[in-house]
């Protein structure tokens, strides 16, 4: 009888983690998109539920940011080498180095700018176009061959992604003000006032790290 009752008990505490983790996901889901920080679809459970909890975009950002830079940057260390020892093209692992080595010498800007042709160039690989296409098109046929199922943080992850590459790439008017958030049409397009900060690098230096590892697991089932 006491072996039931326990067994009645984990069951409960089952159901009630799995509860808690499923009515997380969607705040956990806005507050990245807000803030604009991508998931790589393998976030512990816990996280995802403090994450989602977290009642501000400054709040998200300080959590992400000591997330990469604390513990002896250890998130940081394995973020670089995730995309360095990736199988995106050669060229843009050269490119990304010296994005590296701008930011860590405070080059913001320079380091900003150049990564851009890494994330397009990275999402064009997943359609093996080297034409001109839409990067948000290209997110966004993506999200719709990511299976829909419960608790599915992969999904989760590329309905942030979509978010935020729209977020980046919004047409806004270049007589309008800026936008607060990294906004590629100001930036390339010389019209921006280059307050960039080492937060909007790490920023998409993490989007460029989930696309890639994203982008090395369907290269990987598609050879099996």
């Amino acid at each position: 009888m006491d072996s039931d009752t326990n067994i009645q008990d984990q069951l409960k505490i089952f159901r009630e983690g799995v509860k808690t983790f499923e009515n997380s996901l969607e705040a956990f889901k806005n507050n990245c998109i807000e803030a604009g920080w991508s998931t790589n679809g393998f976030m512990l459970p816990k996280e995802v539920v403090i994450i989602s909890k977290l009642e501000t975009e400054d709040v998200v950002n300080t959590y992400f940011w000591n997330y990469f830079m604390c513990n002896n940057k250890e998130h940081y260390r394995v973020l670089n080498n995730s995309i360095i020892c990736s199988q995106i093209d050669g060229k843009y692992i050269k490119l990304y180095k010296e994005c590296l080595f701008a930011f860590e010498h405070e080059k913001n800007i320079i380091c900003l700018n150049s990564l851009f042709p890494i994330l397009e160039g990275l999402l064009r690989k997943y359609v093996n176009n080297d034409q001109f296409i839409s990067v948000r098109n290209i997110c966004s046929d993506l999200l719709k061959e990511t299976p829909d199922y419960a608790f599915s943080l992969e999904r989760k992850s590329w309905e942030i992604n979509q978010g935020i590459i729209n977020k980046i790439y919004k047409y806004e008017k270049l007589s309008t003000v800026e936008p607060e958030f990294i906004n590629r049409n100001w930036l390339l397009h010389g019209r921006s006032t280059y307050n960039v900060t080492s937060l909007d690098c790490l920023k998409l230096m993490n989007l460029i790290g989930t696309l890639s590892n994203d982008f090395n697991r369907k290269t990987r089932k598609s050879i099996h």
